[in-house]
């Protein structure tokens, strides 16, 4: 069908229309993670979250965590999504990445943006509708701006959609008590990867562990799946 209206910026970009939603900001908050995750990361440093979104159509989060790109400190990610169709919510897991040494900081800023809802009774904006009757854009609610992964930028506050990551590898290892005994010790390194943001970037801030332990306390049960979201950035300057 032949888009009845659109709206055009000024590099030609199709911006609405009435074939594509127009995301729109539904939820967002400022949340400081608390949980322990199934592994524990000496002196501490990573913690998690769950921020839970009723109804909604296909939900985005983006993550926003002001950080120190010279000392790689700090740092969030969305490292799981899930949905309860008995109760119609939606379930993410944020993990926060802390340094202790320049003090542990587990704030974030989340920002949630899903299919527009349309007017109510005495707002007052300008609406765009399919053909079925489903509200696209809503002038009413602050839009998703986003850009590419890469994309250079100006001075504003960039949230992200970049998944966080735990990941943990096995070694086996032979350890001598010193009397000619050899017994068998399993080595497990926990990779972390997490994204801080300054004014003009958004960068990765890795973190590595080893220990020596069994594998019951030290595989992130719960936190292995990465969001399916795509990776780009979200301008939430104008957001307040």
């Amino acid at each position: 069908m032949t888009p009845f209206l659109e709206l055009v910026n000024d590099n030609g970009v199709t911006v609405v229309d009435d074939r594509y939603t127009c995301l729109a900001l539904r939820q967002w908050g400022n949340g400081w993670a608390l949980a322990m995750p199934s592994f524990n990361y000496p002196p501490g440093g990573v913690r998690t979250q769950d921020i839970t979104y009723a109804g909604g159509t296909a939900p985005v989060m983006a993550v926003y965590k002001a950080a120190n790109q010279s000392r790689l400190d700090g740092g969030a990610g969305v490292i799981g999504r899930s949905y309860n169709p008995a109760t119609n919510t939606w379930t993410f897991r944020v993990m926060v990445v802390s340094s202790p040494t320049w003090g542990e900081d587990y704030s974030f800023s989340y920002y949630i943006f899903d299919q527009p809802l349309p007017l109510v009774a005495g707002e007052v904006g300008a609406e765009l509708f399919d053909g079925a009757g489903r509200c696209l854009f809503s002038s009413s609610l602050h839009q998703m701006i986003m850009r590419p992964a890469g994309a250079a930028l100006s001075s504003a506050k960039w949230a992200h959609t970049f998944p966080g990551g735990v990941g943990v590898q096995n070694e086996t290892y032979d350890v001598s008590d010193g009397s000619g005994s050899i017994s068998f010790r399993d080595r497990y390194t926990i990779s972390l990867s997490t994204w801080g943001s300054s004014p003009t970037s958004v960068f990765n801030v890795p973190r590595t562990y080893s220990q020596d332990n069994s594998r019951e306390n030290w595989v992130p049960s719960g936190l292995e799946a990465n969001s399916s979201e795509g990776s780009f950035l979200v301008d939430v300057s104008r957001i307040r």
